[in-house]
């Protein structure tokens, strides 16, 4: 089956965000307008432009950090679309737990919690109590932490306490260990060295070809080129 055979799992119409700057009299700055293009499982969409361009809003955006000005972004979410643009809180609770995965430039973590916790908590929350599915899920975190060569010693240390290389391992580590119909990633491997670069890009496609539909922001071109099935040029955005 070609991606176009394949039903969208995330579809952008008319997306527009406008940011009201209260410190000069209400005025208002547009950053995106009329963003449309949709993205098919087993896809890879890279967004490219310089800094400033709206990349990084537009992952907010999807990922409704930020509200929409105008416009939809639906995702196949239980059979059905969320229009993230005007879901409730507690649509968009469950869309992160269960559809959307996003990594961020930072990690952010409760403190004193330790690093294979931090990995493991999106498949223990899934376990519902049931031990041996709490136990595979710390199987499951240990064996990307080892992926993303993080020290045993340090799995059980906060990782507030690790360098930003680190962090970011988990980070991925994190995302990753839960399956996602939708992945939204802000240069992944900014932080990282050659090996677990390769590492990750490993990582990207194997949720590609299990169906994932992702959309990425990769200043590296080498990573861009790895996984990307196709760009999309924000300034075609602006």
């Amino acid at each position: 089956m070609s991606f176009s055979d394949r039903p969208a799992a995330l579809t952008i119409v008319g997306l527009s965000k406008r940011f009201l700057l209260h410190n000069q009299g209400g005025a208002e700055l547009p950053v995106l307008g009329n963003v449309g293009f949709d993205v098919r499982p087993g896809e890879c969409v890279a967004l490219d432009g310089p800094s400033g361009a709206g990349k990084s809003t537009l992952l907010k955006l999807i990922y409704a950090n930020y509200r929409a000005s105008s416009g939809s972004i639906r995702v196949r979410h239980g059979g059905r679309e969320v229009d993230v643009a005007s879901a409730s809180p507690r649509e968009l609770l469950e869309l992160r737990r269960d559809t959307i995965g996003y990594v961020s430039q930072f990690l952010r973590v409760v403190p004193r919690v330790p690093a294979i916790d931090v990995v493991a908590e999106p498949l223990v929350e899934d376990a519902g109590g049931n031990p041996e599915l709490a136990r595979e899920a710390q199987a499951r975190a240990q064996q990307l932490l080892l992926r993303l060569r993080i020290p045993q010693r340090l799995w059980y240390v906060p990782p507030a306490t690790f360098s930003g290389g680190e962090q970011q391992r988990v980070n991925i580590a994190r995302s990753f260990v839960k399956p996602r119909s939708v992945l939204l990633l802000d240069e992944p491997t900014a932080s990282l060295d050659a090996a677990n670069r390769v590492t990750v890009v490993g990582l990207i496609n194997e949720a590609r070809t299990e169906g994932a539909a992702i959309v990425g922001i990769f200043h590296d071109a080498r990573v861009r080129d790895s996984v990307a099935t196709r760009t999309l040029d924000m300034a075609d955005f602006q």
